[in-house]
């Protein structure tokens, strides 16, 4: 069936009559005027010429103005699948001509490579008839992609709720998870979740750990809710400056904090209390500013780099950039069914950052004792891989690292892998923080690249840059970069909000 874009107007056809006017004479300020001033249409069909503009944009004898022009025509609107009288698409065209460079546009823009004409041919032919050879491998680049693949989970979950003070443990079950729930009668208590990941088919069992603290559900008595009450309003003018995650640990999980970090606390009472909570800030802080000495610097580490991650006054446009980011994804919510998307168009990806919490040192925690500038770089500081994840295996980017943990043979690693596992050999868990769920492929592919080209590919363990898809693709590297900071911005709303769940390999 033909897709032709016919006129309903004689006004419509009179301004892609006009437009085809301007291309051939390359003018193109007389396109860009009536693309965007007159709202001309590249996609209408010229009964005369049996093409549209877009059709004859391609084959301009400048090749820089027809780039131009087409990325003009991609943000307005236009089909890289319009079809000719004879069937041909802009796709046709860019291969007939050897156009690489518009082609690429074309494709990321859901353009079609095996889209047939009216003779039976597809991209292909007209590449091979004109011995483009790169320009056959780019369109078998965006063929034989899995499309309709099964994506229900192929992995079970089960959560525990464990006291890290005493062993009392009520739990109840169900079919899908094991909660456990524990209970004390110190006025607030320290909780780890732990939630076991476990795939059978590819033999991976990876745990989750998030660690936080939470007021107890009950007191034992009257009196002893009393007591308490009545010595944290002794000890609280001395700790009135402490953050309040601080304030509400007890005094054993201060202990141990104090202890890991290789302290010895005497006493710890409701006298002396305030003073270790002091002591345990400022070992924290010296640890952060140590281990983040070759990061912190992030932003300047590259010229390119530095405008774009400068915590400043761009940090007042965030609406801005939320309208921005609706209108350039608003043709993936519903995809036109004309185009061929990667991978399809069922709402299954998402993006993931890796982090380092050797690095975060629990960032969100951490957050109110910091100016809004250091828990930006900290955040950037911290990862080392972006990436696109599918729900049916939500951490299947950590199989090959758990693999290499359990098979003790650690070489030939890449540098994502050797990173992860540095992690786990020192008693860490890899952060994996899930951004931008519920995305069809392609969206989920260009937040990744956006990221990738945001921090600079030479910061991360990403063997390569990403790839952009839709009207994105025909920006600037600078506009991506400005965009790619406010997702970032984002990514680093959800951690503080969410927290840090570290990713172990089982029985670490």
């Amino acid at each position: 069936m033909k897709m032709l874009t016919t006129p309903k107007n004689k006004g419509e056809l009179f301004l892609a009559s006009s437009l085809c006017d301007g291309l051939e004479d390359t003018n193109i300020k007389q396109v860009t005027t009536l693309i965007l001033n007159k709202e001309a249409d590249p996609n209408v069909l010229i009964p005369t010429h049996g093409i549209t503009p877009f059709h004859l944009v391609i084959g301009n004898d400048s090749e820089i103005f027809a780039e131009e022009v087409t990325k003009l025509f991609l943000r307005h609107g236009g089909n890289p699948n319009v079809k000719s009288v004879d069937g041909l698409t802009p796709v046709h065209v860019a291969a007939a001509w050897g156009r690489i460079r518009i082609l690429e546009l074309l494709l990321a823009n859901g353009g079609d490579p095996l889209q047939l004409d009216d003779e039976g041919r597809s991209p292909f032919h007209y590449a091979f008839d004109g011995k483009y050879y790169k320009i056959i491998t780019l369109l078998g680049n965006y063929c034989g992609y899995n499309v309709g693949e099964d994506d229900k989970p192929k992995y079970k979950m089960s959560l525990e709720i464990s006291d890290l003070q005493n062993n009392q443990v009520d739990t109840c079950n169900s079919p899908e998870q094991n909660f456990s729930i524990s209970r004390s009668s110190v006025s607030y208590v320290s909780v780890q979740e732990e939630y076991k990941y476990e795939d059978q088919e590819k033999g991976v069992i990876l745990v989750e750990r998030r660690k936080c603290i939470t007021p107890a559900s009950i007191q034992e008595d009257s009196e002893k809710n009393e007591s308490n009450f009545s010595q944290n309003k002794t000890s609280s003018s001395g700790q009135s400056n402490f953050p309040s995650e601080l304030l509400m640990i007890d005094n054993y999980t201060l202990r141990q904090k104090l202890t890991k970090l290789g302290d010895k606390p005497g006493p710890i009472t409701s006298t002396t209390r305030h003073l270790y909570l002091k002591r345990l800030v400022n070992i924290q802080n010296k640890q952060l500013n140590t281990n983040l000495s070759p990061l912190r610097n992030i932003s300047d580490q590259s010229n390119q780099m530095k405008p774009w991650l400068a915590f400043g006054e761009w940090i007042n446009d965030l609406n801005l950039y939320g309208k921005i980011e609706n209108d350039i994804f608003k043709e993936f919510v519903s995809p036109d069914p004309s185009r061929r998307w990667r991978e399809g168009t069922a709402k299954t990806s998402f993006n993931y950052l890796l982090l380092d919490p050797r690095v975060t040192q629990d960032l969100p925690h951490r957050a109110l004792q910091l100016t809004q500038s250091e828990v930006w770089v900290t955040f950037l500081s911290s990862i080392f891989y972006i990436g696109k994840g599918k729900r049916s295996r939500p951490y299947s980017h950590l199989y090959d690292a758990f693999n290499m943990w359990v098979s003790k043979e650690q070489y030939l690693l890449n540098k994502k892998i050797k990173h992860i596992i540095d992690i786990w050999n020192d008693g860490y868990g890899v952060i994996c923080l899930h951004v931008f769920q519920n995305t069809i492929p392609v969206e989920a592919y260009t937040r990744e690249a956006i990221m990738i080209d945001t921090l600079g590919i030479e910061h991360l363990s990403n063997c390569k840059s990403g790839e952009y898809y839709g009207i994105i693709a025909t920006w600037s590297q600078r506009d991506k970069c400005r965009f790619g900071r406010y997702l970032l911005y984002k990514a680093l709303q959800i951690l503080l909000y969410e927290g840090e769940r570290q990713l172990f390999p089982e029985h670490l």
